[in-house]
């Protein structure tokens, strides 16, 4: 039902279009044709023409209407009575007048009623036939249909040919554009139930995304609760080992002095083992604490009051050349590629963390074997943007490292002090605090390439 009611409007509005041009192009028609009485002072033939383009207008009300059908009835009676009444007052139906017919056939059968086309064909036949009689009777003298009634019969029947076969030409037009319009209307509705469907997968598609997203969620929180308990379950565990044998010794101890039993010798062990518990509980405990400091960093918020202006390639220098005051590290080379002037909007501490784990992870990971290798850190500004890459010339990292370089708690140092938070923390720092990107380049052919993007957001300096 919705779908025949889009076809009938569509073809309602397409005829209405169509039927305003050819009122348009009627009343220009007329305004042309003026011309000619109008020079020549025929007001008789000028007030006819001012007659019938007002006549006319009525065409243009019922179009306003939604009346179609009476408006192209109106206008294929004004333009046939014009026709037939200058054919009648000049020189009767001339060749150039016979052109106009076939046209208003065609409009008459494609845009008018049935009725009006034959009423409009029967008054035209009439309209041929008198005049012919006329003239052969001689009541009616014009020039170019001065034969009589013969010329009209045979003007009739090369008309009726004419009628006929646009009559058939244009159902089958009208016929074929209906067809078209049903395929057009078919092709839209079979259109919008792909896009529907198009639609509902895409529905289910970003429904299963975020799914995954969140069973992933749930894994790396689990993986985040497993390797925590690991890390600090060794500490904590011998922490509390050596501190219930303090409390043993301790009891042992009180017991003999309370019995007067104690001796030096057994004070004596009893201050030794107790001096060795405390030198691992002290140990293990800051081990601890150390590891806590670190979770602590896995979870790095934006503190936008911590955010100050500064210059990069300042901030750069200082922080490498803090970390490298250890004479053991001068064999490892730093150099440094930053531009002068480059003024950032971000918390320094942050950037200072970030190329400290960094470092760190070369000399731990990237030199492991060698005695000496180098550091590169390149800086480059485009508009607002900066893009910082720090390379070194360590071992690199194997495939399998690659895909879980930023995944928490993974290390190749396991049972070795490595915890597998220092990437995970630059990670976090480059993409929360810095509002950046960070990416492994995979195309780097020595040693491990980090490229870390991020804005200088010095449009948001307050």
């Amino acid at each position: 039902m919705q779908e025949a009611s889009n076809i009938y409007h569509q073809k309602h509005n397409q005829r209405k279009r169509r039927i305003i041009q050819i009122f348009w192009l009627c009343e220009i028609s007329f305004l042309l044709v003026s011309f000619h009485p109008l020079r020549n002072l025929n007001l008789q033939s000028l007030a006819l023409l001012i007659i019938f383009a007002s006549l006319l207008y009525f065409a243009y009300q019922q179009v306003q209407k939604n009346y179609l059908n009476r408006a192209a009835n109106i206008i294929i009676t004004v333009m046939s009575t014009v026709i037939l009444s200058f054919s009648w007052l000049n020189q009767g139906i001339r060749d150039e007048v016979l052109l106009v017919f076939p046209a208003l056939i065609t409009f008459a059968v494609i845009m008018g009623s049935r009725k009006g086309l034959y009423i409009m064909f029967t008054v035209i036949i009439i309209n041929l036939l008198l005049m012919g009689y006329l003239n052969d009777a001689e009541i009616v003298s014009h020039s170019v249909n001065g034969v009589g009634i013969s010329s009209a019969i045979l003007i009739i029947i090369i008309f009726g040919v004419v009628f006929y076969s646009i009559r058939i030409l244009g159902a089958d037009l009208i016929e074929a554009n209906n067809q078209l319009m049903q395929q057009q209307q078919v092709l839209e509705i079979e259109v919008k139930n792909r896009t529907s469907a198009l639609e509902q997968t895409i529905q289910q598609f970003v429904k299963a995304k975020s799914d995954l997203v969140e069973a992933d969620k749930m894994a790396s929180l689990g993986r985040l609760v497993a390797g925590v308990a690991h890390e600090i379950n060794t500490p904590v565990g011998v922490a509390v080992t050596a501190a219930s044998l303090i409390k043993d010794r301790n009891e042992q101890i009180l017991k003999s002095f309370e019995l007067g039993t104690l001796a030096r010798n057994q004070l004596s062990d009893y201050l030794n083992a107790t001096n060795q518990s405390m030198e691992i509980l002290n140990t293990n405990l800051y081990r601890a604490s150390n590891l806590i400091a670190d979770f602590k960093e896995v979870a790095v918020l934006k503190e936008d009051e911590r955010r100050t202006v500064f210059d990069l390639q300042t901030e750069i220098i200082n922080a490498l050349t803090c970390i490298q005051q250890d004479s053991e590290k001068e064999h490892f080379k730093i150099h440094i590629d930053c531009p002068d002037n480059i003024n950032v909007y971000q918390d320094p501490e942050v950037l200072t963390r970030i190329l400290i784990n960094l470092y760190t992870n070369s000399i731990k990971h990237g030199f492991e074997s060698k005695q000496e290798g180098d550091i590169t850190i390149k800086v480059t500004l485009t508009r607002d943007i900066i893009h910082l890459s720090y390379q070194d010339t360590g071992i690199g990292l194997s495939e399998s490292a690659i895909k879980k370089v930023f995944e928490p708690f993974y290390t190749t140092k396991r049972g070795q002090g490595g915890t597998g938070l220092g990437m995970h923390i630059v990670f976090n720092l480059v993409t929360q605090s810095l509002g950046g990107e960070i990416q492994y380049d995979n195309t780097c052919q020595t040693g491990a390439k980090f490229d870390i993007i991020f804005s200088n957001n010095l449009a948001n300096t307050p």
